[in-house]
């Protein structure tokens, strides 16, 4: 079956939705402030009610005194109550800064074939959704500031923070989801985690290996990473090359991937400026090397079947030959989708920078001065250029929202906590074939990181595959849950290639 064409401006707007967990800005503020719980809606998913709740956690298990923070919780049980559980998935969101609660659906869509005998558990993380959402006045503008203001953001964001911020690591999340666990009488859990859940998956089995069952990891990336993005940029190329490989002859690899050089050298030289509206008001911004990588690295490939891809090639060779249009359009569509974040996905971005900043590995030492760590960061950065694909070492990890040179000034200086040893338990691993944000690379490594694992590469997909429309990667998910195997993996092979828009 043919499939529709799908405007551009559609496919930004549900892959900025697949990458919230990097995107959120805040609202401004002076200081840390809790904010205001909503009440959020415990789920009804196809006529089945899920039991909410909410446990009381030390808000850091090391020093009592620091305070507690609630955990709010939904379980939505298998539609046969008739019978025990075969067994609970406990969903681990994205992000960092995803609740899981709001998407019960999505989830339970995920897990339909376990549906009938296996009940589902959604934890909102400590500081999103319904569990104690914290302000650290970042401006809602965020996402369009210049790097350098960006880095001082940061910066500032951790010092209003205070103590509070040694609060949100991975280790304390994956404590809240075992104490979730316990409080509700489970034994063991199959773990689903997608995006950040992932890696906080990985943190929960390495630190509760009695209490996992099995792991099934959806656009996946191992606790040790690269914080320059290298990987992810020259996953860029072998794309186009894929990509184009299947389109029937409408784009060439090597020519898309040359085009896309030439390009990025160009803006590099003479940024364009275009102007976007925010809240009723004109604003110019650039479309530089920088932006031009931000598409390629997360909007490209932040959907299950990533169809931005599809318009990429020929957007990229008209700019080439001076019909800079349709990029520009798309840069403005993607600016105005960062600067339009609705307010709950702004409530987050604290809990995000502080995990980001606390976990994830860094070029420099942690316990360096700022100025030392600046130094460390640039000598690494001029002895990478040249591995980033088609794109400069600066202009890629200007476009890295978690990582590379974002957390230069975070104030903290704890090291990441240990998370313990492997379980040998069954792992799955699935990670789309045109991923740039989590790319093939990566899983194979986070896949790696366990005794028991099978790797899958998902065709034509893209970030978190099980989200890919033919439904073939959440089946082979499910099945993985229920006996410890994909079983028969035939449909792989339909998922049909992506269209791509003939070059003219």
């Amino acid at each position: 079956m043919a499939k529709r064409h799908i405007p551009i401006a559609l496919m930004i707007g549900a892959a900025l939705a697949a990458v919230t967990p990097v995107l959120p800005a805040l609202a401004g503020g002076s200081r840390p402030t809790a904010v205001a719980v909503s009440d959020v809606p415990c789920p009804v998913v196809k006529g089945t009610a899920a039991r909410c709740g909410e446990i009381t956690v030390p808000l850091v298990r090391a020093d009592p005194s620091a305070g507690t923070n609630r955990i709010a919780y939904a379980l939505l049980p298998r539609t046969d109550v008739g019978r025990p559980p075969a067994g609970t998935v406990m969903v681990v969101s994205g992000g960092p800064g995803e609740p899981a609660i709001a998407y019960a659906e999505r989830f339970a869509e995920d897990m339909t074939a376990l549906r009938d005998d296996h009940d589902l558990l959604l934890v909102d993380p400590r500081g999103t959704g319904g569990s104690e959402p914290v302000d650290c006045g970042v401006p809602a503008d965020y996402d369009l500031l210049p790097r350098e203001r960006q880095i001082d953001e940061v910066e500032a964001c951790g010092r209003r923070l205070g103590e509070r911020a040694r609060a949100y690591t991975s280790a304390e999340l994956a404590d809240d989801l075992d104490a979730v666990r316990s409080r509700l009488g489970v034994d063991r859990v199959d773990l689903y985690g997608v995006s950040y859940g992932t890696y906080l998956s990985t943190v929960y089995a390495f630190r509760h290996p009695e209490h996992t069952r099995s792991v099934v990891l959806s656009g996946a990336y191992p606790l040790r990473f690269d914080p320059l993005g290298r990987p992810n940029a020259r996953a860029v190329e072998r794309v186009l090359l894929r990509l184009c490989a299947r389109s029937d002859g409408a784009c060439q690899g090597e020519k898309a991937v040359a085009n896309l050089e030439r390009l990025a050298a160009r803006l590099r030289e003479r940024p364009i400026p275009f102007e976007i509206e925010v809240s009723g008001r004109r604003r110019t911004l650039l479309l530089d090397e920088h932006m031009l990588a931000l598409i390629h690295f997360y909007v490209a490939s932040g959907n299950g079947t990533p169809r931005v891809w599809s318009e990429l090639p020929a957007v990229v060779s008209r700019a080439v030959s001076g019909d800079t249009a349709p990029l520009v359009a798309l840069a403005g569509q993607l600016a105005e989708g960062l600067a339009s974040q609705p307010p709950e996905k702004r409530a987050t971005r604290a809990q995000a920078l502080s995990i980001v900043c606390n976990d994830y590995p860094t070029v420099w030492d942690r316990r360096a001065t700022v100025a030392d760590r600046t130094a460390v960061f640039a000598g690494a950065l001029r002895r990478a250029e040249g591995r980033f694909g088609p794109f400069s070492a600066r202009g890629w990890t200007e476009a890295v929202m978690d990582g590379a040179d974002l957390c230069l000034k975070w104030p903290r200086t704890d090291r990441p906590a240990g998370h313990g040893t492997a379980p040998r338990v069954p792992v799955l691993v699935l990670s789309g074939e045109l991923d740039t944000n989590t790319p093939v690379s990566q899983g194979r490594r986070a896949a790696e990181q366990f005794p028991v694992s099978t790797f899958v590469e998902v065709p034509s997909s893209g970030h978190v595959p099980t989200w890919e429309e033919t439904g073939c990667a959440a089946r082979l998910a499910t099945a993985f849950i229920r006996t410890g195997s994909t079983g028969d993996r035939s449909c792989l092979k339909a998922i049909p290639p992506l269209p791509v828009t003939r070059l003219r």
